[in-house]
């Protein structure tokens, strides 16, 4: 359900960028790229090395985030909010005036970076500054997305490593071109833990398709990277620190009970992975009553039948706000609450 709702609206809003593009003498490229060199089996050890290289960019950047929010939740713990967001807004403004590659989105600086402008020194400038002003405004809540300003950030690293090895091996600019690409793919790989989209973002977005196994390659070793270091994704590094903050003092509870689909409600008909269930509650089983058939399902394939029996489990700060969004799902009933024992 999801994959063929997805997949209708991207089709539909493609058919209607490429209606009005023209009209408005608009490009509906997200970055200027021409199609890059085709790498050979041989240069198989460059996405490799900028895999890696990213890859623990990436594990360096998310604990990053950690430190910094510690800084300005516990360290600041007592100095007002509307304060940490002026000191914030101080820094981006007199830091703008020393570069415009310090702060904004990053899309003028990939495009610039694209270009081959840029020296090593003030890369490595621009990749700490705007490291930390990112997360430094993502910690008071007050910044604007993540999605292109992590982008330009392994923009910045792989343009870095681009150049070095220019220097090193003496790569001429169309293979600098290839290193950007492929470290944008690592950075969308590792820092959102996202390798298909990844890959997709590369074939579609940036013009790789014809290095499609280098791609995989760079997303993959990245992905893994991160793994290893145990760190999660920055959205859901970011969500947990806002549920965590929103919830201090309050104690999380693990609730493990049965339920059992009412008449005309909503999860007739669907299958229990093709649901948006409350927060951290997983369906354990699924047990049809004996009219249909009787049997229990444990991979969540099934269709959900009036009268089924769902075993669920779930922990919760607010056990009566989740209790309400499962009771939508599954009808109204009192529902037999007990904490799981979990060792």
């Amino acid at each position: 359900m999801i994959i063929i709702v997805s997949s209708v609206s991207v089709m539909f809003a493609r058919i209607t960028s490429e209606i009005f593009a023209p009209v408005f003498g608009v490009s509906i490229s997200l970055f200027d790229v021409e199609a890059p060199i085709r790498l050979s089996i041989r240069d198989i050890w460059i996405p490799v090395i900028v895999g890696l290289a990213v890859g623990l960019f990436a594990g360096g950047f998310l604990k990053l985030y950690r430190l910094i929010r510690m800084f300005f939740t516990k360290t600041l713990k007592s100095v007002a909010s509307q304060y940490k967001i002026f000191m914030v807004f101080a820094l981006t403004f007199v830091l703008g005036l020393v570069s415009y590659s310090f702060i904004s989105t990053g899309h003028h600086l990939i495009e610039n970076l694209f270009e081959g402008n840029g020296v090593i020194y003030m890369l490595f400038l621009v990749l700490i500054v705007r490291s930390v002003l990112t997360l430094s405004a993502n910690s008071n809540n007050i910044t604007g997305g993540l999605f292109v300003p992590i982008l330009a950030l392994g923009a910045v690293i792989s343009s870095i490593l681009g150049k070095g090895m220019m220097g090193l091996f003496g790569f001429q600019h169309e293979y600098y071109v290839i290193v950007l690409i492929l470290g944008i793919t690592a950075c969308i790989s590792s820092m959102m833990k996202t390798p298909l989209t990844a890959i997709i973002f590369s074939v579609e977005a940036l013009s790789c398709y014809e290095n499609i196994l280098h791609v995989i390659i760079v997303s993959a070793v990245a992905f893994v990277i991160t793994e290893v270091l145990g760190v999660k994704s920055i959205n859901d590094t970011v969500i947990d620190a806002k549920v965590e903050e929103q919830n201090e003092g309050a104690m999380s509870v693990v609730i493990d009970t049965f339920v059992t689909v009412q008449p005309e409600s909503f999860a007739i008909g669907k299958q229990i992975r093709d649901i948006f269930w409350p927060h951290n509650l997983f369906v354990l089983s699924l047990k049809h009553g004996p009219k249909r058939g009787a049997e229990v399902d444990e991979h969540g394939g099934k269709e959900i039948r009036e009268g089924d029996i769902l075993h669920v489990r779930y922990s919760t700060f607010d056990e009566e706000a989740t209790e309400q969004e499962l009771v939508a799902i599954v009808g109204e009933q009192k529902i037999d609450v007990k904490e799981a024992d979990i060792i």
